[in-house]
Parts: C-alpha cells; structure tokens; sequence
C-alpha cells in the first residue's frame, strides 16, 4: 500500500501527519503557488503555500523517508496553457523544483504534460495525470503515456469496474491511482463543470469569495433530499483495498485531504492504512462525514459482488439500499 496524502498548507499541518503516521505514508502533495498556475481546490477551501514554503515541505518529507508530489492541475487553464510567458513561468518553475529534488508533479492538460515531460532529468520528476483528466478508457490512458505520464488518477466512476481497470493497466502500462475516500456521485452530471469552476477559483478570489462552491452545495441539498445518494457514492471502504491490490496489482490510494483539518486528515490516514473503520460508512466521506448512515459492515461483501460485473453495479447499489430501508423499519 503506498498512501497518497494531501497538505493543507499550514507547516504543523504536515508536522503533525508525519509524526502521528507518517511509517503509513508514501507520499505527500500540495499545491504549487497561485502565480505559477491553478489547481483543483478553490483558494477559500486550502491555503496555498509559497515556493520557499514547497522547498522546505519536500525537504522534510524526503527527511522522514517520503515522496513529495506537486500539483499543476487546474480543471481549466483558461487558454493561458498557450500562452508562452506562462510556459517559460512554470517550465522555471518546475527547473527549480526539480533542484529542489520534488519527486513527482500531478498535472492537467496533455500540452502541459509534454512540456514537463521534455524537463525530466534520469525519470525525475514522475508525472501523474489528475483525476480531473477524467481517464476511463484504455486507448485514453495509453496516450497520456505517450505524452509522457507514469501514472493517472482514474475517473472515480470507474474505479469499481476492475475488466475496465484491467483493460486500461494492460494498454497503458501506467500505474493506476485511486481516491479512495471520493464521496462525489456515481457518474455525477456536474463532475466536469465543477473542476472547470474549481481551477478558475483557485485562481481568482473573487471567484472563491464570491461563490462559496456552490457544487458542493449542490450536493449537500442532494443528500438531504435523498440520504439514498450513500448508496450511489464512488467511495472506497478500508476493507477493500485488499481487493485492488490482489486482484490487479494496484498500491497507489489518495486521500484528498488538501481542504481537511489536520486531525481528519490523520483520522483517514489511520482508517484506511489499518484497513478497518468501525463505523458508519458516511464518515468516511471526503472532509465533511455524512451522518445517519448504514453502518461500515452493513456493506461488508458488496464491491467483491461488482468489481467484476459492473454491469450489475446500479442493481447491486438499489439491493443494498433496499435492504438497509427494511432493516430500518424492523428497527422501528
């Protein structure tokens, strides 16, 4: 298991991770500076931190024994990714991460891929395409390999469909990485649009100000509507990482904790490193748990009964949330 953990740009913060579990953690990532360019979080939700900040957070993972991973990922670069002043700015950029000794970059947008790609020195830094990217296919994820890329971040609706996964390691040769804790939708309508909105916020604080990300919003209205949504969620339980790992040699798992307090960060960190939580299974759900859900074990035996027939997914889904609807009226 190689834990991907995100910062949330305070110094303790990442202190803090690293002293309560940092022997669960392969890797660490934040955010490159807003100057440089966007990202995938809007600058009201995470701190963005400054490049001598960077500097020193790879310093003191690669003290501790880990990786450190920055992020060039915005859902949309707003056409700057031709324009060359900006090129020159992040390839400078990248030239003294890169002496700084950062491990890997995450990244949107195959022009902007290639470009880092052309800096590699002796396969440093790694490149690992954002989810934002929305890879589901296996001609998809071969391309970004052409482009340069070592590893991607699957579109989370897919990330229960293991002949799809399959499939895709086999085309594309790229190491696969899996957000476990994604609470978003099953193939949510909004998904694109929110990473476009996400990456022009990141970016512009009256944007963030402005709309305190009303996607978000507009999930949280879904859920108090119909707490069935549970059912339907991209989210991935501790217990079943084993899965991935056995059945298609998958060790890469992100928790997306960029916006999160440093005490849920390290709860997560320690939830899915130990490969169990005892709980309600909304907990688990991004940085803000879901309440007045089915219990962890309630759903204990349902991803083995669909990662290999994803065709019986939404069936399986509407099973489970029938049964919990009898058991809470029996409970009644």
């Amino acid at each position: 298991m190689k834990l991907c953990v995100g910062l949330n740009g305070d110094r303790e913060n990442a202190e803090k991770i690293v002293s309560e579990c940092g022997d669960k953690i392969y890797e660490l990532f934040a955010a490159s500076p807003p100057e440089i360019c966007g990202s995938g979080r809007p600058l009201s939700a995470t701190r963005r931190m400054t490049e001598e900040e960077l500097e020193y957070h790879i310093s003191f993972a690669h003290k501790n024994g880990l990786k450190y991973n920055i992020l060039l990922n915005p859902g949309c670069w707003n056409a700057l990714e031709f324009d060359k002043a900006v090129r020159s700015r992040i390839v400078d950029f990248i030239k003294r991460m890169i002496d700084t000794g950062v491990d890997a970059l995450t990244i949107t947008n195959p022009f902007i891929i290639e470009l880092v790609a052309q800096e590699k020195i002796n396969g440093r830094p790694k490149i690992v395409v954002s989810t934002y990217e929305h890879i589901s296919d296996p001609i998809q994820a071969k391309y970004f390999k052409d482009f340069g890329a070592d590893r991607f971040i699957v579109e989370a609706s897919v990330q229960k469909n293991f002949p799809l996964l399959k499939a895709i390691k086999e085309v594309s040769g790229l190491d696969i990485e899996i957000f476990v804790h994604n609470q978003c939708l099953y193939q949510c309508p909004w998904r694109y649009h929110h990473a476009n909105w996400s990456g022009h916020a990141s970016i512009n604080q009256n944007v963030a100000d402005h709309f305190s990300d009303p996607y978000v919003k507009n999930c949280r209205v879904i859920r108090v509507k119909d707490p069935s949504f549970i059912f339907y969620t991209n989210l991935i339980r501790p217990e079943d990482l084993v899965l991935y790992e056995n059945a298609l040699g998958i060790e890469h798992f992100k928790i997306a904790s960029r916006n999160m307090r440093t005490e849920r960060a390290i709860e997560l960190v320690r939830m899915y490193s130990n490969r169990k939580w005892n709980g309600e299974i909304g907990y688990l759900c991004g940085g803000i748990p879901v309440k007045n859900t089915p219990p962890n074990e309630f759903f204990e035996g349902f991803l083995e009964s669909v990662v290999w027939h994803p065709e019986q997914y939404l069936k399986k889904c509407r099973e489970f949330h029938h049964k919990w609807e009898i058991s809470n009226h029996a409970r009644e």
